[in-house]
């Protein structure tokens, strides 16, 4: 997932927690986990009132993620991402 987009393709649903609000809003957070997959590149959606694409779907473990993508998930460290 990346940044705020800028114009339009097919929009699927992605819930996220209000406490990323701030976080998906200035940008900090640009990668969300998932267990599902929800959408696909170039797959467009909406949180708190800003569109964003989904640049790529990738298969990873959530322990890569904890280790080497927790400040694309909007967190300082690994052992806040796995609070």
């Amino acid at each position: 997932m990346a940044g705020v987009l800028r114009g339009g393709e097919m929009n699927v649903h992605i819930p996220f927690k209000e406490e990323f609000r701030e976080r998906m809003l200035s940008g900090r957070k640009t990668a969300t986990t998932r267990t599902k997959q929800y959408g696909w590149a170039s797959a467009t959606f909406e949180a708190f009132g800003a569109m964003f694409e989904i640049t790529a779907v990738l298969y990873v473990t959530l322990g890569w993620v904890a280790e080497w993508k927790f400040s694309a998930e909007g967190f300082q460290s690994p052992e806040e991402f796995i609070e």
